[in-house]
């Protein structure tokens, strides 16, 4: 019983270091933030191979100011699309100058949007592709410290209250799911090894003297660890 249940909790952790792997490679090119906002804002933002965790009592009006100035950001790169559409016209701007002014307003709006959503209380859930104007709330937090991928940031937020920022990253959550499997493994290359050599798979009693069962934990031989016995 206790070996069938070591096999499935193996089985299982194998499927969650494939997902977490499959995630991980994920999160290279695409982020996804998960929010709750209310009294407190509370996030997990898996991006860059970390899986990062925010906490603050950021007020209502601070989120709504943020809110404002990435709106205004959009309407600047609006008028700046506007103005060299004209200088294009005019013959005083290449195409390549038009492309990146469209460019930067459409990650204006894709932020935007993200923003307009995300200060409304609730939970959200936003994604993006990396490689657009990076939204998040935390990235003016600097204070900390990080070790292997492992971080802790701190800092203050516009209306003063302090936001933390914990980060774990990918591969450790891997390295402990793969660790099941991996002993299941050394048990099933140990426990035939010990077969062959006329060894009792369970304990490692050698069986020569008793090639049917384990005189030390009673377990049936089968017929690899009884033709070792036998030799």
């Amino acid at each position: 019983m206790k070996r069938r249940l070591f096999s499935l909790a193996a089985a299982a952790s194998l499927v969650l270091c494939m997902f977490v792997c499959a995630h991980w490679i994920r999160s290279l090119y695409v982020v996804d933030l998960v929010e709750r906002v209310g009294r407190a804002i509370a996030s997990f933002e898996f991006a860059d191979g970390l899986i990062a965790a925010t906490w603050s009592e950021e007020s209502e009006a601070s989120r709504r100011v943020y809110a404002r100035n990435i709106e205004l950001d959009l309407k600047l790169k609006q008028i700046q699309l506007k103005r060299v559409e004209v200088l294009f016209r005019d013959g005083k701007a290449g195409s390549s100058e038009v492309e990146l002014a469209k460019n930067r307003v459409i990650a204006a709006e894709t932020d935007a949007e993200r923003v307009r959503r995300s200060v409304e209380p609730g939970w959200h859930f936003v994604r993006w592709k990396r490689g657009n104007n990076e939204y998040s709330r935390w990235q003016y937090l600097g204070n900390g410290w990080r070790r292997l991928g492992f971080q802790h940031i701190s800092g203050r937020l516009r209306d003063g209250s302090v936001a933390h920022q914990f980060s774990l990253p990918h591969y450790a959550i891997a390295m402990v799911a793969a660790f099941l499997p991996a002993m299941w493994v050394l048990r099933q290359f140990r426990s035939r090894r010990r077969r062959l050599g006329g060894l009792c798979s369970v304990c490692g009693y050698d069986l020569r003297a008793s090639p049917e069962r384990c005189p030390e934990c009673g377990t049936k031989a089968n017929r690899q660890s009884a033709a070792g016995a036998a030799a």
